[in-house]
């Protein structure tokens, strides 16, 4: 009876032992990868005046970038009485670096909500993304 107990026992503890020693080599590896970069969006305001409105039909917005990666898109979502209409805009607005913006679709109602999220290389940025309520004409 000892004589196959002691190899099982045995067993037990290599299979312990390499299960410990495979999770510390996993949350090694995850505190070395690299953090992904993401970057923030704002919309800068001129005399108190936010500049996201709508010109002509169509969605305007001075924009800056207020993180640390290069934004290569916006997705802009707008809520208007009529519907929803999402479009992306392929640009790209350097950290700490300001754009203007023209979307190009036409806006045929009153705006509601815009959401803008940015993208970058790393992907969509959604914690870096900004609301804007009751957007008027410019």
């Amino acid at each position: 009876m000892k004589k196959g107990l002691t190899p099982l026992i045995s067993t037990i503890l290599l299979l312990g032992f390499a299960l410990g020693l495979g999770m510390l080599v996993i949350s090694w590896g995850q505190a070395r990868a690299p953090p992904a970069m993401c970057s923030g969006l704002s919309v800068v305001a001129v005399d108190s005046q936010p500049q996201l409105c709508v010109k002509e039909g169509r969605l305007y917005g001075l924009l800056e970038n207020t993180g640390d990666a290069p934004i290569t898109r916006v997705q802009a979502t707008m809520l208007m009485q009529d519907g929803v209409l999402t479009e992306d805009l392929d640009l790209v607005i350097q950290p700490g670096s300001f754009s203007q913006v023209w979307f190009s679709s036409t806006i045929s109602s009153d705006v509601q909500k815009v959401r803008l999220v940015p993208s970058t290389a790393a992907g969509l940025c959604v914690e870096g993304k900004i609301d804007a309520d009751f957007v008027g004409d410019c």
